[in-house]
């Protein structure tokens, strides 16, 4: 078998290999390409959680600011802006802080050319359209708001507890009939009916903005685990 030998040529140095050579050089990149993509990839979804919770921070200003100019009070699931069922409980927080109107517009928060909500109310690990030319489809939102809070209409003042109390949460709507019910969070169980996806830590849980304002990172797992007669579950999901 020849081996690898060198030749001069004019001014240079050429190496020439065996075949055996090279699919050893290209079997030991493969090898190494298999062993990086996993952890470059669990560092990409690393980044996206932390975006999405920055996005989550975001949309709780929005929400503090929001609060003195509508009596206290968090926007509904719905219907904030023009009076109808239509809209998105998001749809008064980018009119009056990213576009800074006060014009009453339905689905404002919705780009039709990239079928996905603009800005930080679309969150990074959700990938593709969320529509099929530009239209919009009922419920695309990335974050539900809490259905409890949302549709009492309760005063923020009145809400016991804030650290404990989620207010929004990233949730990828489900397939089917329910697609629309991504838009407002009632309770783990109601996710999990509604065919809610998991986006984050490995697919395995969702990012939790609470009424005073911080982020947490919970799974799925011990939100389900939460009794519904316990004073956590009270706590968390409930204006008590």
């Amino acid at each position: 078998m020849k081996t690898a030998s060198a030749t001069h040529s004019g001014s240079g140095i050429f190496c020439r290999f065996t075949l055996v050579e090279l699919l050893i050089v290209i079997a030991i990149i493969a090898i190494l390409a298999g062993m990086l993509l996993p952890a470059l990839n669990k560092v990409r979804g690393k980044a996206r959680d932390i975006q999405c919770s920055g996005n989550l921070k975001q949309q709780g200003l929005y929400a503090t600011l929001y609060l003195d100019i509508n009596d206290g009070r968090y926007p509904n699931t719905n219907g904030n802006t023009t009076g109808t069922s239509a809209g998105k409980w998001q749809d008064p927080f980018y009119q009056r802080f990213v576009e800074s109107t006060d014009d009453n517009q339905d689905f404002s928060y919705w780009d039709k050319k990239t079928g996905r909500p603009k800005q930080t109310f679309g969150c990074p690990a959700q990938e593709g359209r969320d529509s099929d030319g530009g239209t919009k489809r009922y419920g695309s939102t990335h974050y539900g708001i809490n259905q409890r809070i949302a549709n009492k209409q309760l005063k923020a003042a009145q809400l016991k507890q804030p650290s404990r109390k989620m207010l929004a949460m990233d949730i990828d709507r489900g397939g089917g009939k329910k697609e629309w019910q991504a838009l407002q969070v009632y309770d783990s169980r109601y996710i999990i009916d509604s065919g809610g996806w998991m986006r984050h830590m490995d697919k395995t849980g969702y990012n939790l903005l609470f009424v005073d304002g911080h982020i947490q990172a919970r799974k799925m797992s011990e939100l389900q685990s939460i009794p519904e007669s316990s004073a956590e579950y009270k706590a968390l999901w409930t204006c008590e």
